[in-house]
Order: C-alpha cells, then sequence, then structure tokens
C-alpha cells in the first residue's frame, strides 16, 4: 500500500533554529561547569523535549527556583519584562523565540507606542504565546478566543482605538470572523496578521493529500496546536488519525486500505516521523 507524505514534514524553521540553540546551549554550559534549563517546554512535543534532556539539559517551569546557570526561552516566548528580570538575576540567556512570534510582540509594542488604549490578542488564552502577550507589558489586553468573546468582553460599547494581533498558529477562519465581530466595535482597528505563514501552507498540502487517500496519520504531539488543526483539517476529509509516536498505531485502522496519508505538525522531530513511516510499511506490506 503506498504511503502518501505531504510535501512538507518535520520541523519549521523556527523549531529549528529553537532546537540547534537548545544542543548549542547545552554544549556550552557543560563547558562551563553550569547547569541548563529550558524555561517551560521548547515545543509542544514530547518525543524531542525526551531528546533534550537526554543531553543533559532540563525544562523548568519556574527559573527562580533554579541556580543560575544557562537558560534557553521556548519558542513560545515570554514577556519582555519577565525576559529582562532573568537576565538581571544572573542567567546566561539564550533565546529560542521563533522569529514569528518575537514579530508579534514587536507589532504589540509598536501599537502600544501608536496609543491604542486597548490591544486584543486573537488566540487561545492558555497557550505561552498569548500568556505572554498579555502579561501587561503591552498595556491593557483582551483575549478572544471565539466570536463570542467578542460581545462577553465588550459588551455594548465602542472603543475609540483598538489594536489586534493573532496567535501565529491561531486558525485563520476563526480569527477572520472574530476580527469581523470586532471591526463593529472599533472606531479606529488595527489588525496585524501575525499567522505563521508556514502553518497554513502545511495544512493546506496535509489537507491535498487527505483528499486523494483512504486514511491520515498525524503525527505531532497532542498538546501541540499546530498539529491539532493540521488533524483537524484532514479529519473533516478523510478518516484520520493523531498519533505522537509509531507505538500508538492500530494495524485494524488500515485493513483493507490501499492508500493512507503521513503528515506532521511542525514541532515533530524526523526521527519520530521516521519511525511511524516505518511502522505503516510494515503494518500493511
Amino acid at each position: 500500500m503506498p504511503i502518501w507524505d505531504a510535501n512538507a514534514t518535520g520541523f519549521c524553521h523556527g523549531v529549528a533554529r529553537a532546537v540547534r540553540r537548545a544542543d548549542a546551549a547545552a554544549e556550552s554550559a557543560a563547558r562551563k561547569g553550569q547547569s541548563a534549563v529550558i524555561y517551560g517546554h521548547l515545543v509542544h512535543n514530547q518525543q524531542q523535549v525526551a531528546a533534550l534532556e537526554a543531553k543533559g539539559i532540563r525544562h523548568v517551569a519556574d527559573w527562580r527556583q533554579e541556580v543560575p546557570g544557562t537558560l534557553v526561552v521556548r519558542t513560545h516566548g515570554i514577556a519582555p519584562g519577565e525576559l529582562a528580570e532573568i537576565e538581571a538575576t544572573g542567567w546566561d540567556v539564550v533565546d529560542a523565540t521563533c522569529p514569528l512570534v518575537t514579530r508579534t510582540h514587536n507589532r504589540a509594542e509598536s501599537l502600544r507606542e501608536a496609543g491604542y488604549q486597548l490591544i486584543g490578542v486573537v488566540g487561545k488564552a492558555d497557550h505561552p504565546e498569548v500568556k505572554a502577550l498579555t502579561s501587561g507589558d503591552y498595556g491593557r489586553t483582551l483575549v478572544f478566543q471565539t466570536v463570542e468573546d467578542v460581545e462577553r468582553l465588550l459588551p455594548d460599547r465602542w472603543v475609540s482605538r483598538l489594536g489586534v494581533v493573532i496567535q501565529s498558529t491561531f486558525p485563520p477562519e476563526p480569527a477572520r470572523a472574530i476580527i469581523g465581530e470586532l471591526s463593529l466595535k472599533a472606531v479606529d482597528l488595527r489588525v496585524f496578521n501575525t499567522i505563521c505563514d508556514v502553518t497554513q501552507s502545511r495544512l493546506e498540502a496535509a489537507a491535498g493529500i487527505a483528499r486523494q487517500v483512504q486514511a491520515m496519520v498525524v503525527v505531532g504531539g497532542y498538546h501541540s496546536a499546530n498539529t491539532r488543526q493540521i488533524a483537524d483539517a484532514c479529519r473533516a476529509i478523510v478518516t484520520t488519525y493523531h498519533v505522537e509516536t509509531a507505538q500508538e498505531l492500530d494495524p485494524e485502522w488500515f485493513a483493507g486500505l490501499t492508500d493512507v496519508g503521513l503528515a506532521s505538525g511542525l514541532s515533530t522531530p524526523g526521527f519520530e516521523i521516521d519511525r511511524v513511516r516505518t511502522a505503516l510499511i510494515a503494518l500493511v506490506s
């Protein structure tokens, strides 16, 4: 049975850059006799997290509980104020924030400097990228995850100046719907479309494969927003299985099938995609 790969799988440029920086930080810290930590999970993929920890770099939830050494900032970024606080306490900081996330922060800062009284963040409130954007560094902020949030957070009133940025991995269609509702609430609405283009192109490539096969397998972390989006888009077209590892594949899923597609999230390491591909070939041979 053929295994149809989406044109692009594995790390996006931002994640690949972050992993390289984390690897280099671990080596540099070892030479200095320092500990090396990553603040939060570098990426939303347990297999890649485990691979980094095997190299001696730990993931920590609270840097304040650690002895200062080398600290890697996760791809989702942190608030500028917190970054300054970390640097002031003696840490050697390696910033692995995705450049597109940094761009979003820069856009939010430019809106604040331009006098926008309220910054709207279109995204998921519990996502690390959104948490950093709503830390208070950019003035008053509100998070809009759904169209209903617009009326709930801005009931029966106008905002004179509203600036908006978007979580880099937020789905475009819901974002457009939310912005449409916000346009009815603001006299002066300025929107920066900060959605990652690679996320959208990967989704479209996976959906294209899904239209040609009888089932799809999407490999990636269960907590990865972009992986879930890709799986959901494929699921709307064909039977789709979202797995983190090859061990999760069930032979019964593929009984009687002749064509299966394979796609991945942007933070899925190549070694895990290869394992899933190899397992699929063995299952259907």
